[in-house]
């Protein structure tokens, strides 16, 4: 709508209601993290913070049904991605900085908002949502990248399954054959449409086991417990908090 401020309030919406909000100046191991699971993620960022993930759940599921209700899921993305490529156009300062600003915020909400949908939803609920990636290109003209990154949750589903290489999910062929549309011809004189599909449809989670991520995110929660059971206070109401927050950890 070009009310860049108002990108704010959807970002402190998703902070405060789903605890999902977007980091800067990420460690080399909360980095490789993002190629795990939605706990080693947590748990690369703050432990306890990943332990009572569930006490967020249902302001999270809330937040998301008044979204679905409203329609709004599929035309937030949109508007997202299309005020994300148009920004640097629309907008009338003059001043550089501010608009690569604008534009950094925009990209940043996108993807807090698409980790927030993919993290409350199934792949099949995101599929009915959000229109698939070669519409949102054709028709609602988002670019290539980021209509992939919106809908790649969408294709972890079972009807997607097209056969592997080395252990490596391809794209299916219904896909393969909608990007043919969506990048000019002269693309394809340098790269296959199946390779481009499948080089965006996969996630960083479908081609990497972080391994040393999770050893050090599994000690972490040890150490914790550890220092659970050394707490001088037995108190029946400090053991039954104890006991809880152990239950939390060892269900991490």
């Amino acid at each position: 709508s070009g009310q860049s401020t108002q990108l704010l309030l959807l970002r402190e919406l998703m902070n405060k209601m789903a605890s999902v909000d977007y980091v800067e100046d990420l460690s080399e191991e909360q980095i490789e993290a993002v190629a795990g699971s939605e706990a080693l993620r947590a748990a690369s960022i703050d432990v306890a913070t990943a332990a009572g993930a569930k006490a967020i759940r249902k302001p999270a599921l809330r937040l998301r049904d008044t979204l679905v209700s409203q329609g709004l899921v599929g035309q937030l993305f949109v508007l997202l991605g299309r005020q994300r490529a148009g920004l640097c156009l629309s907008t009338d300062s003059p001043h550089l900085k501010l608009i690569g600003e604008l534009h950094d915020r925009c990209h940043d909400v996108l993807l807090q908002f698409t980790t927030f949908v993919a993290t409350n939803s199934t792949p099949a609920e995101l599929a009915r949502l959000v229109p698939p990636a070669h519409e949102l290109v054709r028709t609602y003209g988002l670019e290539p990248e980021v209509a992939f990154h919106v809908y790649r949750h969408a294709y972890a589903q079972p009807p997607h399954a097209a056969g592997q290489v080395a252990g490596v999910q391809l794209a299916p062929a219904s896909v393969v054959s909608a990007v043919e549309s969506m990048v000019p011809e002269v693309v394809w004189s340098v790269l296959s449409p199946r390779l481009y599909a499948t080089f965006w449809a996969l996630a960083l989670y479908d081609i990497y086991t972080p391994a040393q991520g999770y050893d050090k995110a599994i000690a972490r929660v040890k150490a914790t417990q550890e220092a659970l059971d050394k707490d001088p206070d037995k108190t029946p109401a400090a053991v039954a908090r104890r006991r809880k927050e152990r239950e939390r950890y060892t269900q991490l």
